[in-house]
């Protein structure tokens, strides 16, 4: 059996791997060498004994297992029984067992038990099935009777199920694996691959013509077709079945031979299928069947389209639909078939639909519409006919997707048809509603179906309904209709009809729908008398009075009072920004708007007391809001004059707001935020204007910048002076002197920040530092900002010196470096952007070093003052960022300012250490700890020691020997960082000798080493990815730059770590098996690199992994590293390192399998498979087993 198993997964591999051929050639293989490697282990299926090791008896020992518990029942029972017979009295009572046979058959009689078979068990033998049954307990009375024999399966125990022919083929591959020298077995099998690529040529075979396979398929068909109409009688369910797939089978085969073969031409293909939808039609009838039909209509309406060769005409196609919903409408006469109405509804109209928006013309109006009525009908008349056949069940007689949708894609497709034609919906929706009202009328006069004539009622006064809108003008029916819904609501609200009310509110919905509609794009009359507007004004006019007559009603409106306030509004100012934008210039209309604004605040407060609804009172108070963004609004884009009209409007909109915060300042709670706003809208105004004036006046320079820092500051100045006002200062002080101040510090900042990108440009005036528009403009702003901060502390206590130092300490150190980069621009010439001026050395250089004396000199001057604590943190974080510039300093190529580059000896590292000496007098000054008390110093002090001495190296190679000093550049070029890390090796390895006996220069190398170690095997591991060759040198392994450069990185770190330099207790575990991944790594390195150089591969990961030769070497390389692994393991007695060598060993398998395989018709693939099977002998001869686990001495006998 396992012989036919193990050919059967050869099958499956080969086949999976390289095609039929291929399985067939390696299954044949298998099996052979399975039956003599069978045979040669042991005859008979037995299984293997391998000398000095114990034999695999997992599934021998099971299944004598279970064969001797069956065995011990059957006997038990039988002597039961044959006890049972010879006794005339009852027995005993006593737990007895018996099997309950399905048949009842007599118990046979008493027989010794058979000898125990052969281990495997015989595969024609059945399992006995055995049923357990309780006699009595051990200690009843004897019985007056005897009593049948009843089943307990709740103490029966469970008898195990015999394995599956799968669990055993599973048992079988795994014992055969398993059971004995498991590595010869793989390498048996690998073999046995190779052999079989050896043998394998690429044939081609002949296969049957298409159209015997097509005419096959068609055949089955029919003969399905055949079957279930002979058994229609006898099991209709199976033949309708069987029917369904052959009609499927023939509407498939049709539709391939002609789309995919052109066996057949369009027209006789599409006569076949309308026959063959005819016959499923027949059938269903015959039988009653509505899949059936829904089967055979599906294919009629699908097979003009599956046969289309573009050419068509739409008469035929809908004549040909005609034919076919008169077919349905036929079935309907008889059956009421529903779900067939729906798919002929759905297929009819969705295929007219994709043919009106694909095809139609307008010319095809004639041609076209009759059959949309033609449809029409049959679906109408189909509803009728459902209903009528349902309606004497009393319920469901109603299809609602018929009775809805046949008069709503009917009327959109009308509107496609008719689009170009005057009037002609009109008279549609007309037909449409004579037609329903018509057969509500007779429906009623037959007294039947009462549901079904009120859903066409309906219809029919919805159509009539439409007609009037789609004959007369849009804002001849907006304007009729607003005043019907207002003055139908009104009535309703006094009769208390909420129908009525509902129906107001839809007829102002609908008014202002058609109003949208009939809108036109161009003045089309006189400003304000013209009809668009006196629509809108009637829709607002209304929707206000409604909304204003529901507000009366209190909370028993059926409608928020609040929505119909919305829509009046929407209204009003839609139809008002509309004139404004149709008859005002584009330029004057945000000031237009903002006067309409005005007024519209004005008139709700003032009809707020009027009408007593205090609704009106928030579109009032949202003016000064309004003001703001329109102010905003001109300001965005860029400074912008007021025009004309906003002379007008900005003064109206000022006094308006601040007139109706007034009248309305009892009626909100957050009447301060609106008087922030009134603020923040004087701001920006201010700010508009004048610089609006000063860019007309001085276009060019940074003139037009500073109105904004001018005007918020005379705000936040003038705050003390108008403290003095009763109204609005004080009654509302927070806001004049709090939060509403509070914006104007962050734009303020914001407004700094941006001045550090410009120049600074006067012109046409010279620039001199502080005595220009921009320095100006930034004292002015700090000195009102810090009197905003002073009286804040007087009205709120706070430490507004501390605060102000805050302030001050980043602006003036901020203010001081733009004026530094300004000098460098105005009188050296150097563009004043950040790309270009961090792009110059020497003004960083100056600028690190002007930050350096302010870092010294202001703790000096704020010596003693309250400041003084904040003036040292701001000294301290000035600190920091030197030496970040210090650290990032490291990068760049020191230009030595037209002398020649010595180490040390310029500018840039001059700088550097000269940022060191700042650092570090003020670490000293402010008393912090010694650095030897700090720890994490020692890291840093390495970590910099390290940067700066790469940087001066780099440098060596940048100006002696021409390298490129780019950090994207130094990773890229491969000769300078292998030399960098062969250097740092050599320091690794040297340091601790050199570092001996010294304290802190221990603790500082211990850190190095630290650093060093990790970012070192980094670079080695990265390494192994770069392939080109440093010098030009032949290539020798192990004798180049790289890997010489590498293999001083291993050993220096391990050396350090030998010398306890480098201990990491987690890691402390896993570093031999680290050191072996490393080696593992590096020599496949090695071997790659040598493929690459000597024969020319590139040495890229795509191209390698395609490279046969490649994927050869690595798999017997691989397979090499496992077999010294093992064999060392062996002789030493160590048992993971030999289970390392078997996971490598599977890994091998696995790639062999996984990519080797891929590589068809190759030779190396056939090495790769033989080379590899041939040192797995090699391994199961050597070592063929792990050498055993050491045990404990108590463990040992």
């Amino acid at each position: 059996m396992r012989h036919w198993i193990i050919a059967l997964l050869a099958l499956l591999l080969g086949t999976a791997a390289d095609g039929i051929e291929l399985g067939l050639s390696l299954a044949a293989i298998a099996g052979i060498a399975s039956l003599a490697f069978g045979k040669s282990a042991g005859a008979g299926g037995k299984s293997e004994i391998i000398p000095g090791q114990p034999p695999s008896r997992a599934l021998t020992l099971w299944q004598m297992q279970q064969r001797l518990e069956a065995l011990e029942i059957e006997v038990e029972l039988l002597r039961e029984q044959a006890r049972a017979r010879s006794d005339a009295a009852p027995a005993a009572p006593d737990y007895s067992w018996r099997p309950v046979e399905p048949d009842e058959a007599p118990p046979p009689a008493p027989q010794e038990p058979p000898p125990l078979p052969a281990p495997e068990p015989p595969p024609q033998e059945p399992p006995l099935e055995i049923e357990w049954e309780e006699v009595g307990p051990p200690h009843a009375q004897t019985p007056p009777a005897p009593q049948p024999v009843r089943a307990a399966p709740d103490i029966a125990p469970a008898r195990p199920s015999a394995p599956t022919l799968l669990e055993r083929g599973w048992q079988y591959a795994r014992a055969w694996l398993l059971g004995g020298n498991s590595v010869v077995r793989v390498g048996m099998l690998l073999l046995f691959f190779g052999f079989a690529f050896l043998l394998k040529y690429a044939a081609d075979n002949s296969l049957l013509p298409i159209e015997l396979r097509l005419a096959g398929v068609a055949l089955g068909g029919c003969a399905l077709l055949a079957a279930g109409w002979r058994l229609r009688l006898k099991r209709r369910g199976y033949a309708l079945i069987l029917q369904g797939g052959g009609v499927g089978t023939l509407y498939i085969t049709a539709f391939v031979t002609l789309k995919f073969f052109q066996l057949l031409p369009p027209g006789l293909t599409l006569a076949f299928l309308v026959l063959l939808g005819a016959a499923s039609a027949w059938l269903a009838i015959r039988q009653d069947a509505p899949s059936l039909a829904g089967m055979g209509i599906t294919g009629g309406f699908l097979a003009p389209i599956l046969t289309s060769t573009g050419g068509g005409s739409h008469v035929l196609l809908f004549s040909y639909y005609a034919l076919l919903n008169a077919g349905i409408f036929g079935i309907a006469w008889r059956k009421s078939w529903r779900s067939l109405n729906l798919l002929g509804f759905s297929f009819t109209f969705v295929i007219a639909t994709a043919w009106g928006v694909l095809q139609y013309q307008p010319e095809q109006l004639a041609s076209t519409l009759p059959f949309l009525a033609l449809f029409f009908g049959f679906y109408l008349g189909i509803a009728v006919l459902y209903g009528l056949r349902q309606g004497l069940a009393l319920r469901h007689y109603v299809d609602g997707t018929l009775v809805f949708g046949t008069p709503l894609v009917t009327a959109g497709l009308a509107a496609g048809l008719l689009r170009h034609t005057d009037f002609g919906m009109a008279w549609f929706a007309l037909a449409l509603a004579a037609v329903y009202l018509l057969l509500t009328f007779w429906l009623r006069r037959r007294a039947a179906l009462p549901l079904l004539a009120e859903c066409f009622l309906a219809l029919g006064v919805i159509f009539a309904t439409l007609a009037v809108p789609l004959a007369f003008d849009g804002r001849v029916t907006t304007a009729l209709w607003a005043v019907e819904g207002a003055g139908l609501l009104w009535v309703s609200l006094r009769q208390n009809r909420r129908l009525g009310l509902w129906f107001a509110l839809g007829l102002q919905l609908c008014a202002g729908a058609a109003c949208l509609s009939h809108l036109p794009a161009q003045a089309d009359g006189w400003p304000v008398l013209n009809a668009s507007l006196i629509a809108c004004l009637l829709l607002a006019a209304s929707g206000l009075f409604s909304g204003w007559q529901l507000q009366r009603r209190g909370g028993n409106a059926a409608v928020p009072p609040s929505w119909l306030a919305v829509w009046a509004g929407l209204w009003w100012l839609g139809g008002g920004i509309r004139e404004l934008k149709l008859y005002l210039p584009a330029g004057y209309l945000a000031d237009g708007v903002m006067l309409l604004l005005c007024a519209s605040a004005l008139a709700c407060g003032l009809l707020r007391r009027r009408l007593d609804w205090k609704l009106l009172a928030y579109p009032a108070l949202a003016l000064p809001a309004l003001t703001l963004g329109w102010s905003l609004l001109g300001a965005l884009p860029y400074l912008q004059r007021l025009s004309e009209l906003g002379w007008l409007a900005a003064p109206a909109a000022l006094a308006a707001s601040l007139w109706l915060l007034r009248r309305h300042e009892e009626e909100t709670a957050d009447a301060g935020w609106l008087h922030a706003c009134w603020q923040w809208a004087l701001v920006a105004l201010l700010a508009r204007e004048a610089g609006g004036w000063l860019w007309q006046w001085l276009p060019d320079g940074v003139w037009r910048h500073v109105a904004f820092p001018f005007a918020a500051s005379a705000l936040l100045l003038l705050g003390g002076p108008l403290s003095l006002l009763e109204w609005p200062v004080r009654r509302h002080r927070a806001a004049y002197l709090g939060y509403g101040p509070a914006p104007l510090f962050p734009a303020l900042a914001g407004w700094m920040l941006w001045s550090l990108l410009s120049d600074g440009n006067p012109a046409p005036l010279p620039w001199l530092p502080l005595l220009n528009p921009l320095d100006l403009a930034v004292g002015f702003s700090l000195l009102a900002l810090c009197a905003w901060l002073l009286r804040l502390n007087r009205h709120w206590p706070t430490q507004p010196r501390a605060a102000a130092a805050w302030l001050l300490c980043p602006a003036i150190l901020l203010a001081v470096s733009a004026d530094v980069l300004r000098a460098f621009h105005h009188w050296a010439g150097l563009p004043y952007s950040l790309d270009m001026l961090w792009s110059a050395s020497d003004s960083r250089i100056v600028l690190a070093l002007g930050w350096c004396a302010l870092a010294l000199l202001a703790p000096r001057l704020a010596a003693g003052r309250e400041s003084g604590r904040v003036v040292a943190w701001w000294s301290a974080a000035a600190g920091a960022v030197l030496l970040l510039w210090m650290l990032l300093a490291n990068l760049e190529t020191g230009s030595p300012l037209l002398l020649p580059w010595l180490p040390l000896l310029n500018p840039l590292e001059l700088a550097q250490l000269a940022v060191l000496a700042c650092v570090w007098l003020n670490w000293r000054r402010a008393g912090f700890p010694r650095p030897r008390s700090l720890p994490w110093l020692d890291y840093a002090i390495a970590a910099w020691l390290l940067a700066f001495g790469c940087a001066i190296v780099m440098r060596a190679f940048h100006h002696w020997q021409g390298v490129d000093y780019r950090l994207d550049a130094a990773l890229r070029s491969p000769l300078p960082l292998t030399v960098l890390m062969l250097c740092w090796a050599l320091l690794a390895l040297a340091a601790p000798r050199l570092a001996a006996g010294r304290e802190g220069a221990a603790a500082v190398t211990a850190s190095l080493l630290r650093l060093l170690s990790p970012v070192l095997l980094l670079w080695s591991v990265l390494a192994n990815l770069q392939g080109e060759r440093l010098l030009p040198l032949p290539h020798l392994p192990l004798l180049n730059l790289m890997d010489l450069s590498q293999l001083a990185v291993f050993a220096a770190c391990w050396l350090n770590w030998k010398r306890g330099l480098l201990r990491c207790a987690p890691l402390e575990p896993w570093l031999r098996w680290l050191a072996g991944g490393w080696l593992f790594l590096f020599g496949n390195a090695v071997a790659l690199r040598s493929l690459h150089h000597w024969l020319d591969i590139p040495y890229r990961f795509g191209a390698l992994l395609h490279s046969t030769l490649a994927q050869a070497t690595l798999s017997l390389g691989w397979t090499l590293a496992a077999l010294g692994l093992m064999v060392a393991a062996t002789r030493r007695g160590q048992r993971l390192p030999w289970l390392c060598g078997g996971a490598l060993l599977m890994l091998v398998v696995a790639k062999l399998f996984a990519v080797d395989l891929a590589s068809v018709g190759s030779i190396a693939r056939i090495v790769s498979f033989i080379g590899v099977g041939l040192l797995f002998l090699l391994i199961g001869y050597l070592s063929p087993l792990p050498p055993r686990a050491h045990q404990p001495e108590q463990d040992r006998p």
